[in-house]
């Protein structure tokens, strides 16, 4: 599961900085807006299920929980990631222009 939890890690934070940085570079069109939001309520389905899982098996298998809870701290590490993202195409682009 551990393996799994770091390549939902990996594309959730691969993707999000791709949609960003196109949206960015051609020009804050609606489209990648909407696309960037369909993939926050994509990625966060997904990783909250997998947060799930670990929790879950966090309880089950004991001797695991540790190495477990890592890998689910790992997945929720995307949160302020894509909060940080939200706040730069809401907050900051707007106020500055195009780079």
């Amino acid at each position: 599961m551990a393996e799994i939890a770091v390549w939902i890690f990996c594309i959730s934070f691969g993707i999000g900085t791709l949609l960003l940085l196109t949206y960015i570079i051609d020009g804050y069109g609606n489209d990648y807006m909407f696309a960037g939001f369909l993939y926050v309520v994509a990625a966060t389905f997904v990783n909250t299920i997998a947060l799930c899982v670990l929790l879950i098996h966090a309880y089950i298998y004991y001797e695991y929980r540790r190495s477990l809870l890592k890998w689910a701290a790992l997945l929720l590490a995307n949160v302020p990631i894509a909060i940080l993202y939200m706040y730069i195409v809401f907050e900051i682009l707007p106020h500055y222009g195009r780079f």
